[in-house]
């Protein structure tokens, strides 16, 4: 890795060191100062990625596998029906009428989840906006926006329950990498990675 492309997203992990003023063969060079990245530190980052990425992978493979077996079933029926003219109902009784009492209608919401929305826009410059959402069933939240080393920059309190959305505003933040984390009756629910770049 190059330190100063490194810099802009783990400025944490960069150091200055100076090599010292040196003479060879009768030319005299001048001291030089040059970035220094340490690689010890950057360990648990990248593992954690390599987890991250391997999650997501093992989503994008069900989602894979559902999708397939969708255009199969699809596939199949559509057989079926050039076959026969048309497709017999569940039951086999022939007809592609469906009865009453078969009607189900389903409602769905997600009111009662604990959601935390990745910042948007990401990477930015100097404003972003989270929105998450922390049922009323529970008694207490927090967002903890944190750098890439633990170290905490804000604790904000998520007082009213429900849908919320966070304003936040980092003009004076150095460029780099952070991470923030919802915490709800003490437990950790998800954590997501934002970007300051000017």
């Amino acid at each position: 890795l190059i330190a100063q492309d490194a810099q802009t997203v783990v400025p944490a992990l960069i150091n200055t060191a100076v090599h010292p003023a040196s003479k060879v063969g009768g030319t005299n060079y001048p001291a030089q100062s040059y970035l220094t990245l340490e690689y010890m530190q950057l360990i648990p980052i990248l593992v954690k990625a390599v987890q991250q990425l391997s999650t997501k992978n093992n989503t994008q493979d069900s989602l894979i596998q559902i999708l397939t077996n969708n255009i199969n079933a699809c596939c199949h029926n559509n057989h079926n029906d050039d076959d026969h003219g048309h497709r017999d109902a569940p039951g086999g009784t022939g007809s592609n009428t469906v009865t009453p009492g078969n009607l189900l209608n389903v409602d769905l919401s997600d009111k009662d989840v604990i959601v935390l929305d990745q910042n948007v826009p990401n990477p930015f410059a100097e404003q972003c906006t989270i929105t998450y959402n922390v049922p009323e069933q529970y008694k207490f939240a927090q967002i903890i926006f944190k750098t890439v080393d633990g170290k905490i920059i804000k604790t904000v309190d998520v007082n009213k329950k429900g849908r919320g959305q966070l304003n936040v505003f980092a003009a004076d933040l150095s460029n780099g990498l952070y991470m923030y984390t919802l915490i709800v009756d003490g437990k950790i629910i998800d954590t997501k990675k934002m970007v300051k770049q000017n």
